[in-house]
């Protein structure tokens, strides 16, 4: 699958817990790829990237937002991101 120019890329939230395989995504307005969890949240969002190529995205190429938001990698390619691999409020 190939994402072109969106706003935020791909967006997995709250409860979500899947794979993204063989994908592009690319000129992401914010994000290439958000894992997100709400602050007071508790229940765990989790991907696995496996052969991805996020590249340039205007601000994240991967943000990983809360203390039960996950992001895993395995063969990816994250370049020409404002920033590549951001985690925040102990994303991992």
């Amino acid at each position: 699958a190939n994402v072109d120019a969106a706003a935020f890329g791909i967006d997995v939230g709250p409860g979500a817990d899947g794979t993204i395989r063989d994908s592009e995504v690319h000129s992401s307005g914010k994000s290439g790829v958000i894992v997100a969890i709400p602050p007071a949240g508790t229940t765990v969002a989790s991907v696995l990237l496996d052969g991805v190529h996020i590249v340039d995205s205007a601000e994240n190429g991967i943000l990983v937002d809360g203390a039960f938001a996950r992001a895993r990698l395995s063969e990816c390619v994250v370049r020409g991101n404002a920033t590549g691999l951001a985690a925040l409020n102990s994303g991992q």
